[in-house]
């Protein structure tokens, strides 16, 4: 029976008496357009960096980039405008339009003046001043140029990633957002069902489970069985994740069954077990606390789920790199979207982490959110291939809209962390925004 959401009671109490404005005014506000990232920025067909840059532009034809070179006499008059210019938004967008000309001389030259512009700032005082570098170092690993890399550098933590992510949960909506919405999905689809069959794509910590668990314990009769997939080196990972959820079933009285499966190629689902029950794909992919997977994997992962033929498939991405966007038409245009983006989540951090836990914004920034951006910019491209038309992992499928029940819940709990935050519910899509921008999603899909 094809499965839509019902409408029954929900998991989590909502108080349908709160409200939850959108606010509709830029990230920084100090700047009279919506959702610019940067004041006095703008991201439309003539992006906004110095005369001169566009200039230049405009003087040469269409397709004429090599020309550069052979224009001496222009380019060191640009060189020299850069090197004056003291705007980190017109410098981080002349470095892209030439990183996207491979415009190698004029890109090194604005970034060089964004490393002296970031030197003799303080990098914590600002979160503009971060954001500028990551998104700085992200077009510096496009040009093979090393540069300053001790502006602000981004240090490895692994040891605190844990900690990190502990502090991303509890003090802003961005993990529970998805883990929530998920789970009442789960729940709605597998009314009834006395085996509740799992395939999740990136279990990680296996903190999303525990309070989906609570809610089957309360079923009389009802198991859960969850198979995590698994790349080469991470399966001892799992196993202590698996170890820990079987624990935790054990106290609260749940029967379940927890087993992974390597997989290196689309074949390899196949060995799947069938279940008595309904199986569910949880994907849960390019999020801030999750690492980056390439579209050509994410491909082949769903590819090979749908070959399972689940009820749903609940889909949780990051709004930047959602599937159901079309493909970008230039590097430009991507790198003005992922300014917008991420000056949206600096900015909801920002407000998040307050007090006593500013260094935890620190430690998340460096930790997940600062790599992130790094890896999106000097990745652009190359791990997107096969995006937009040539996606395939989800063909088969159809988006169907939330209940009403799951939406009040993910109001209910965005509400709990302040004014900023919001929940949109349009096209089948569920969104967390921050100011009216939507930043992750969740979608639920079914056998078209």
């Amino acid at each position: 029976m094809e499965y839509e959401p019902s409408y029954g009671q929900c998991s989590l109490q909502a108080n349908e008496d709160i409200i939850f404005p959108l606010i509709m005014h830029d990230v920084f506000p100090d700047d009279g357009h919506m959702d610019t990232g940067f004041p006095g920025m703008s991201c439309g067909d003539e992006p906004l960096v110095h005369d001169a840059f566009m200039g230049l532009q405009k003087s040469l034809p269409s397709g004429s980039t090599h020309e550069y070179s052979s224009q001496q006499e222009i380019l060191v008059a640009i060189r020299g405008e850069l090197m004056e210019e003291n705007s980190l938004a017109d410098l981080l967008l002349a470095s892209a339009k030439a990183v996207e000309t491979e415009n190698w001389h004029l890109a090194s030259t604005a970034l060089a003046r964004l490393d002296q512009l970031l030197l003799g700032r303080e990098m914590d005082a600002n979160p503009l001043n971060q954001l500028a570098y990551y998104l700085a170092q992200g077009l510096r690993a496009r040009t093979n140029d090393l540069g300053a890399n001790d502006v602000f550098p981004v240090h490895s933590m692994a040891s605190d990633g844990m900690s990190a992510y502990q502090m991303l949960q509890e003090l802003s909506p961005y993990v529970k957002f998805g883990h929530f919405a998920a789970n009442q999905a789960i729940l709605e689809a597998t009314e009834g069902d006395r085996e509740v069959r799992i395939v999740d794509l990136d279990v990680m910590e296996g903190i999303q489970w525990p309070p989906l668990m609570v809610d089957l314990a309360s079923r009389i009769g009802t198991s859960l069985w969850i198979t995590a997939l698994v790349e080469a080196g991470n399966v001892e990972a799992v196993h202590r994740t698996g170890r820990r959820l079987v624990e935790f079933a054990d106290s609260i009285g749940l029967p379940l069954r927890f087993d992974c499966l390597q997989v290196n190629k689309e074949g390899d689902l196949e060995r799947v077990e069938a279940g008595e029950g309904s199986l569910v794909i949880n994907c849960m992919v390019n999020q801030l606390q999750r690492p980056s997977r390439s579209f050509k994997s994410l491909n082949f992962l769903l590819g090979g789920a749908r070959k399972l033929r689940p009820k749903l498939v609940v889909l949780v991405e990051e709004d930047l790199f959602s599937f159901g966007k079309g493909p970008f038409k230039s590097f430009v245009e991507f790198f003005c979207e992922a300014l917008h983006h991420f000056s949206a989540i600096f900015d909801s951090l920002n407000c998040s982490f307050v007090g006593d836990y500013r260094m935890g914004l620190r430690l998340v920034e460096r930790e997940m959110l600062g790599p992130r951006i790094v890896d999106s910019v000097g990745k652009f491209l190359k791990e997107m291939e096969g995006w937009g038309g040539g996606f395939s992992g989800l063909e088969g499928f159809r988006t169907i809209p939330l209940s009403s029940c799951n939406v009040s819940q993910a109001k209910f709990l965005v509400g709990l962390f302040g004014r900023g935050y919001g929940v949109q519910h349009e096209k089948g899509r569920l969104a967390l925004s921050w100011k009216s921008r939507p930043l992750t999603t969740v979608s639920i899909l079914v056998p078209a």
